[in-house]
């Protein structure tokens, strides 16, 4: 399933840009793979235990990329 939206622990919510699709895997007790594809098939992955900071850095990097 993709997100849009994501709501973090504090529940503040973070709207993805558009064209931007966010998947979460908690792939251990506390430990996470996210994914987030934008509409041209780039793509930023990221696992580790802060979801909240994970998802921010995550939407920070792809915008970055967008921009080259």
């Amino acid at each position: 399933m993709f997100l849009t939206e994501y709501t973090k622990a504090n529940g503040e919510s973070i709207s993805l840009p558009q064209g931007f699709r966010l998947t979460i895997t908690e792939t251990s007790n506390n430990v996470y793979q996210i994914d987030l594809v934008d509409s041209q098939l780039r793509s930023v992955s990221n696992h580790g235990t802060d979801l909240d900071d994970m998802v921010e850095k995550a939407i920070e990097d792809l915008i970055k990329m967008r921009k080259r």
